[in-house]
This record gives structure tokens, C-alpha cells and sequence, in this order.
């Protein structure tokens, strides 16, 4: 896993592949090959694909699991 260069708001380093929760909604976090960054990818399909530099370069960012154990924070 590759590092995003982020921090969320509890100060863990935000990793390619960790679920994060931002303001209520799920997301991936993937690096995108075509576009060259990080991109969030939302576990609602009623948003689309987002960049993470969109919300505050992680701030308001929690990591809550990855995309190999699923959620693992009984907060979600």
C-alpha cells in the first residue's frame, strides 16, 4: 500500500486501499494511473468518484478499515 502523503483527523498516516469516512459517507481510497493522484472512490453509488484535495487534504477525513479486513471501527 502506498501512502497519500495525508493525515486524518486522528493523525494516521491515509493509506492507497483504507475506507475512510467523510462527512457521514464511505469511501475507497485508490490512486487513479490516468489523472495521477489519489481519488476517493464512494461506497454509495449515488456519488461519484472524487479527488481527495476536494475535502480539506484530509481533515475531515477517518479512516475506519481497509480494503482487505472491511470496516474495522464499531463508530461507523
Amino acid at each position: 500500500m502506498q501512502s497519500t502523503g495525508l493525515f486524518d483527523k486522528n493523525g494516521k498516516e491515509i493509506f492507497e486501499g483504507d475506507i475512510v469516512k467523510v462527512l457521514n459517507s464511505l469511501y475507497t481510497v485508490f490512486y487513479d494511473n490516468e489523472r495521477g493522484s489519489f481519488r476517493l472512490k464512494p461506497h454509495d453509488e449515488r456519488w461519484h468518484t472524487d479527488y481527495m484535495s476536494n475535502f480539506s487534504g484530509g481533515k475531515n477525513f477517518e479512516i475506519i478499515g481497509n480494503m482487505y479486513e472491511g470496516v474495522t471501527d464499531d463508530n461507523s
